[in-house]
């Protein structure tokens, strides 16, 4: 019989290595607090290692794409998020962030409720990030992503409509004031 090879799958590399340095970190203070006769210093050192490690956490959840994390990040986050929605300038990107979790939950009501929120709070910067992400090809055809552009449009066929409306009352004045061939024959025509 032959046995099969136990292989070791690593999902997240990053995750390990934290957790390998969380390792050696507990065993240098156990080092340190069972050789050292200041349990203070010791003491001491357990905390700005534990602060040290919550730190780092804390900054490979915010290097981590939304798309790679677990279940229980995404939750995390969520909340996170939704506790900071008070802050003017994060609220727009916070909101985005939000509908792409929704989205990846598969909840495309509150994902388009949030992005539509995030787009009205700064439509040009959002409406750049969810067009350029794929993540929301499922609803872009549901959210105002057009708003601006159509106004936009609209304007333009103002413009354009007062530019036509000039030129026909340039010629309108010019026939008036100086009659060409055509007027002149015309009015010859109407007095015979």
């Amino acid at each position: 019989m032959r046995k099969k090879a136990n292989k070791l799958v690593v999902k997240n590399p990053k995750r390990l290595a934290l957790a390998i340095s969380v390792i050696v970190l507990t065993i240098a203070i156990i080092i340190i607090s069972t050789s050292s006769n200041n349990k203070a210093q010791a003491t001491q050192t357990q905390v700005e290692t534990i602060a040290t490690i919550k730190e780092d956490e804390k900054q490979l959840v915010a290097e981590t794409p939304i798309e790679k994390m677990s279940e229980k990040e995404l939750e995390e986050l969520e909340k996170k998020l939704l506790e900071e929605l008070n802050n003017e300038e994060t609220a727009p990107i916070n909101y985005y962030k939000l509908s792409k979790i929704r989205l990846i939950k598969n909840d495309e009501e509150k994902a388009i409720e949030y992005a539509t929120k995030a787009i009205e709070l700064d439509s040009e910067n959002i409406v750049t990030k969810i067009s350029e992400d794929e993540t929301f090809s499922k609803i872009l055809d549901k959210l105002p992503l057009s708003a601006q552009s159509e106004e936009n449009d609209k304007e333009e066929k103002e413009e354009e409509k007062q530019q036509e409306k000039k030129e026909e009352n340039k010629k309108d004045v010019a026939q008036t004031s100086n009659p060409t061939g055509n007027t002149i024959l015309k009015l010859i025509m109407e007095q015979m």
